[in-house]
């Protein structure tokens, strides 16, 4: 039985309603969480972007410590769960306890 529980984050969503209910699975199976945040490529991003946003001064640097800055505050919010939840932090994976990871 898989008992790992997958839970992608990005910037835009908010997450709570997702950790919550994988926490509910995983404590009924003793499983854990993996929480993946979704980092935009920036060469993607970039090739998407219109003219007027260039012209305002972005550049894929720019777009780049932007995405990183998401993803520490993703991150952020991820441990304020976790120990709003009381769910100790992982630090490997063992069978018959519920523990979520970044």
């Amino acid at each position: 039985m898989i008992r790992t529980t997958l839970v992608p984050l990005t910037a835009e969503l908010s997450s709570e309603a997702l950790l919550d209910a994988a926490l509910l699975g995983a404590k009924r199976l003793n499983g854990h969480i993996r929480a993946l945040f979704i980092l935009p490529n920036p060469d993607t991003a970039f090739a998407y972007l219109p003219e007027v946003i260039f012209a305002a001064g972005v550049t894929r640097e720019v777009i780049e410590r932007e995405t990183q800055e998401a993803a520490a505050a993703a991150k952020e919010r991820f441990v304020d769960w976790r120990k709003r939840n009381n769910v100790p932090e992982a630090a490997g994976v063992r069978l018959g306890i519920t523990s979520p990871v970044w």
